[in-house]
Parts: C-alpha cells; structure tokens; sequence
C-alpha cells in the first residue's frame, strides 16, 4: 500500500500547501479518480486544524486497492466537534461536508494529540445524501492526560518535508 506524508505549520498557507501535495501523490499513483473529492476533504480537515488546534501538522495518505485514506495529525486533544449554524452562519459546515463525501470518517486520539481521517471508495459518488455517524471512541479521550493539551512538537515550518513509500 503506498502511503506518503508531509509536515506543515499552522497558518492559512499550508492547506494550499497539503493540496498540492495530495495532488502530485495521487496523480504519482496514478490514482487522479479521487483528486476532487479528496482535495476538498483534506482542504476541510486541515482548515479544521489549522483553526482549532493551532499546533503543528502533519498529513497522511494511503492508497489501498479499493480506499484512499486521508489522515490529519495534530497535537491538540480537542475533539472536532459537527455544529449546527444558522443558515446565515458563513462556518460550521466542514465536519458535514467530511461526512457527506466520504464512506466514513473518525477520530483516533494520540497520547500528545489526535489523528482525524477519512476514507474515499473510487466508485463512490460525490455528495451523498445518507446521514453519517464518525467512528469515535469517547471512552479512549477519558483515558488521555489534559497536561498534553495544545503542545506542539517541532516538525518545521510549512516548507515540505514529504515522505513518500511505494
């Protein structure tokens, strides 16, 4: 399964930065089928990051046979909380645009952070219209230390540091 990664900061920039990246990794694959979908996915797990957790980034993506899995890291224990705006509301939509285009989607807590992905089927449509429940484990949040809250390892500033594995 090839999997590539990249670190970047959090500032506006790097979402752009994590796009791009996913873009030349999936065109790499030869694996263009998922580009719209998934840039739009990432875009919104990022921004998500960017603006809640304020630490460092790093982005993941693993092509399987039949899935593209996008992985987020941050360092923050703050859970991504799916709100409900007003019409009016110009934010609060992402984790329902994360649920609407992907097959699934969830939270996996680290002991100094959270990895949040999400996983796309080539032949799924864009757009779904079935409501979604994230796979997240509430009791494995209990167990973690609050002292870990909002640290930030040093993976760097937004310039990449991309990993790539066949």
């Amino acid at each position: 399964m090839p999997t590539a990664e990249v670190c970047v900061s959090a500032e506006s920039r790097s979402a752009g930065i994590a796009r791009r990246f996913l873009r030349d990794t999936l065109r790499d694959w030869d694996a263009a089928t998922y580009t719209d979908t998934a840039e739009l996915v990432l875009t919104e797990l990022v921004t998500n990051a960017i603006l809640h957790a304020k630490t460092d980034i790093v982005v993941r993506v693993a092509l399987g046979s039949d899935v593209l899995r996008l992985e987020v890291v941050d360092h923050s224990l703050r859970q991504p909380i799916a709100r409900h705006y007003s019409a009016e509301a110009t934010t609060g939509r992402g984790l329902a645009l994360v649920d609407a285009l992907t097959r699934r989607w969830g939270v996996e807590p680290e002991q100094a952070g959270k990895t949040v992905w999400a996983e796309m089927v080539a032949d799924q449509p864009a757009g779904r219209v079935v409501p979604g429940m994230a796979d997240v484990d509430m009791e494995a949040w209990s167990t973690l230390g609050e002292d870990v809250e909002g640290q930030a390892s040093g993976f760097g500033p937004a310039s990449l540091n991309v990993q790539r594995a066949a």
